[in-house]
């Protein structure tokens, strides 16, 4: 894959049965903002955070903003430093059953309940090196309690008139 990444799992299947888009795909990455997905991660090397940390950066659309919630960066630790206005920051943790000594590692990554929905760019950077993990795709989640409330005023008609989902809280059609 790339200079300190020999395999990455986005475990599609696993993650969009429980974000209830395994009707859409079984191969990408699909996901509702609010809700945690894991990945796994099987580093060149042993993975050291307070020496050399593990930075993701999440963007979508032409022009990605921090201050519009269309960039974030994050990462582990998380010391990353940022617009003092930025939104939509997305987090990631690392898993209990991550063994940093060998470089296998189980993140945890949450996309924000107000974070856009759309297409991501997800990248990860270790030392000086940048590489595209996957395209993953964002969607609203009706059933996050931490969703922002205005945005169904735009959100709303999309979902209806795209059909991205119908059906009731376990049971997506």
């Amino acid at each position: 894959l790339c200079e300190f990444l020999i395999l990455m799992n986005l475990n599609c299947e696993t993650n969009n049965a429980e974000h209830r888009t395994k009707k859409l795909s079984k191969d990408q990455l699909i996901v509702r903002r609010g809700q945690p997905f894991t990945v796994t991660a099987e580093l060149t090397q042993p993975f050291y955070p307070d020496r050399d940390p593990l930075t993701f950066t999440a963007v979508t659309g032409e022009q990605p903003s921090e201050d519009l919630g269309t960039k974030s960066c994050f990462g582990i630790p998380n010391k990353i430093q940022r617009s003092p206005s930025a939104k939509a920051v997305w987090k990631v943790d690392l898993g209990k059953i991550s063994n940093p000594a060998t470089g296998s590692l189980s993140l945890t990554i949450t996309p924000p309940a107000d974070t856009p929905v759309g297409q991501y760019d997800l990248f990860a950077r270790l030392k000086d090196t940048e590489t595209l993990l996957t395209t993953l795709v964002v969607l609203f989640n009706p059933w996050c309690p931490g969703r922002y409330n205005l945005q169904w005023k735009w959100e709303l008609p999309l979902i209806y008139s795209l059909g991205l989902w119908t059906g009731t809280h376990t049971h997506t059609m």
